[in-house]
């Protein structure tokens, strides 16, 4: 007597050509002689059995019921499906989970690395598991960049929820994790222009900074953190010089006794006290910006300005300044080149050739700030300078295999003269300091 075999099939009908096809015969009738086939009734596959589906990548598994006299059932179950609570790396790697805890923290730390501090992807990784979020979130506070609320640099709604995250952090984070993992502070903000709480908050948690650039304007009590707060980790410190107060003692407040790299911008026209400045023996570097609001026809302006920043601070070097660099506007500079060979006063021109040549001060540099492409088709390049592109800001710098591929981007261009050679290349544009 034939066996009776009933097939199911899962997320569609029974396949009538398969071998475990019901028989006509079984379903004949009684007069066979063998016991009905029961049916099994259809259960509703929602629920708990549909990811049991999604497991088994989409497609519906096939369980198959054999009756037989004397004969144990036999059943085919779908693939297990997968942890819908692994993390997203697990998912995309299963393997992942299995590494070491170590080697996964480097996986994270070596792609975090690779993109822009500033890059949001970055901060979305918090939101992989608890652990990444002990490796990633440090990262996040690294350097840390408060909106420019200047009159050319309105706060949009982003900028505000990222001033309200930064005072959530310094309300919920204890003081440790914000001195251990605050490196990098970059402000730009006036008082008049809105609430400037998170910058004095930040400015007095953080022990640890290494790089700062303040160009807020001043006020009481941004001057009272910058006059009495000691950072020894600090060596790159770009300042709006009128913060302080110029007197013959600037140079000996706490904030530039560790500085090797100082970027300072002047608003008023008169010159600092310099006095003072013999005393930083760590700074090799120095850049100074007076003459930002000088227009092109104001090239006589900026050469006596030059020549007058020159012979005040060649009294006043550190012992171990090694580069000290003043920016002229490129327009300006531009003229200045030309009226060296044309104008009829020898005497000025005289001078300005040689700070530029370097027979003044081998030190002391001519640098110029602005869009070099509306200056890119003039002969600016004429008396054998070497152009390196920097950034306005010191903490985005070149290596020398990057310089030949940013010659035409925008920014502050040191025009330095050949004979120093790949020597100050190296060293001014990795901002490193020279042995």
């Amino acid at each position: 007597m034939a066996p009776r075999v009933a097939s199911i099939q899962r997320g569609g009908p029974a396949n009538a050509n398969s071998s475990f096809a019901p028989s006509t015969a079984a379903n004949s009738g009684p007069d066979n002689g063998a016991p009905p086939v029961k049916k099994r009734r259809r259960r509703n596959r929602k629920g708990k059995n549909a990811s049991k589906k999604a497991g088994a990548g989409g497609q519906a598994g096939l369980v198959t019921v054999q009756h037989q006299a004397g004969a144990p059932k036999v059943v085919q179950k779908p693939s297990q499906p997968h942890n819908r609570r692994l993390s997203a790396p697990a998912r995309a790697f299963p393997r992942f989970n299995e590494l070491p805890s170590e080697l996964q923290k480097t996986i994270f730390m070596i792609a975090a690395g690779e993109h822009n501090w500033r890059n949001h992807h970055v901060t979305k990784w918090v939101y992989v598991s608890r652990k990444v979020r002990e490796w990633i979130e440090p990262l996040n506070y690294n350097s840390i960049e408060l909106p420019c609320n200047s009159d050319d640099c309105p706060v949009y709604e982003s900028d505000r929820k990222m001033l309200e995250l930064l005072e959530r952090m310094l309300q919920s984070k204890p003081k440790e994790f914000i001195t251990k993992n605050v490196r990098q502070i970059f402000t730009n903000s006036r008082p008049d222009l809105g609430d400037n709480s998170v910058e004095l908050k930040l400015l007095s948690a953080c022990d640890n900074l290494e790089t700062l650039e303040c160009w807020s304007s001043p006020r009481q009590a941004l001057v009272d953190i910058l006059t009495t707060k000691t950072w020894p980790r600090l060596k790159t410190l770009c300042l709006n010089i009128d913060i302080l107060p110029k007197d013959e003692n600037t140079f000996h407040f706490p904030l530039f006794q560790h500085v090797t790299h100082l970027d300072l911008k002047f608003s008023e026209p008169e010159l600092l006290s310099w006095k003072s400045l013999k005393s930083l023996q760590n700074l090799t570097h120095m850049r100074v910006n007076m003459m930002e609001d000088l227009m092109w026809n104001e090239y006589e302006i900026a050469a006596d300005k030059a020549c007058a920043i020159a012979c005040e601070m060649q009294k006043c070097f550190p012992s171990n300044l090694k580069y000290f660099v003043i920016l002229i506007p490129i327009g300006v500079l531009y003229h200045i080149s030309i009226a060296c060979k044309t104008h009829k006063d020898e005497e000025r021109w005289t001078k300005v050739e040689a700070i530029r040549l370097g027979q003044f001060d081998s030190r002391i540099m001519l640098g110029c700030m602005g869009d070099r492409g509306r200056w890119a088709d003039h002969d600016i390049l004429d008396y054998e300078l070497d152009p390196i592109i920097l950034r306005n800001s010191p903490r985005i710098t070149y290596t020398p295999q990057q310089i030949s591929h940013t010659r035409r981007d925008q920014g502050v261009i040191l025009f330095i003269r050949a004979r120093y050679g790949k020597k100050l290349r190296k060293d001014y544009a990795g901002g490193t300091t020279a042995n």
